[in-house]
């Protein structure tokens, strides 16, 4: 049970569920008391823990992946933020457009125009040079694994060899 902590006139409680290593699910309720009278709002949370800020996940973390899908499954309205809400969140916004395009047979944008597009709407979104190119990383992980692409492609495998050395030298 997550503690009720009072934000004037909200309060919120909850429970903590782990998905996975890299996942946390939290089942909120906010709470708003007004006149002697409560209304709440049941919220899911998903948290992702392994993507540091300024940076990207390990090379083994396609839990990006699983959570856009739990969060594809809602018809809720959906809110995803970081820290700056610029960086991380960037790199997601730009990973389920990609994938919608392609779940839904629709064309695709090159990536590159998208990140533009984001920006208009949300300065510095995909915030790093490291976040793009993992972007491009967690795409080709998503579309070997549903045969879009072979496994061993010569360009593929270049990419990620060269994204993998790119990766192990960061802090």
């Amino acid at each position: 049970m997550i503690s009720q902590s009072p934000v004037s006139p909200l309060a919120v409680d909850g429970t903590n569920g782990k998905l996975s290593e890299e996942l946390v699910q939290r089942l909120l309720h906010v709470n708003k008391t007004t006149d002697n009278e409560t209304v709440t709002l049941p919220v899911t949370h998903y948290q992702f823990l392994a993507w540091p800020d300024h940076g990207v996940p390990s090379s083994t973390a396609l839990a990006p992946l699983y959570l856009l899908q739990y969060i594809r499954q809602t018809k809720k309205p959906i809110v995803v933020h970081c820290s700056a809400g610029v960086g991380r969140t960037g790199s997601v916004v730009a990973i389920e457009y990609v994938l919608e395009s392609v779940l839904f047979n629709q064309r695709c944008e090159d990536l590159a125009e998208i990140v533009r597009d984001l920006r208009t709407q949300r300065a510095c979104c995909v915030q790093t040079e490291s976040q793009y190119f993992y972007v491009h990383w967690i795409l080709l992980r998503f579309y070997t694994e549903h045969r879009y692409i072979a496994a061993d492609d010569p360009r593929l495998v270049k990419f990620l060899a060269d994204y993998e050395q790119a990766t192990a030298k960061r802090p």
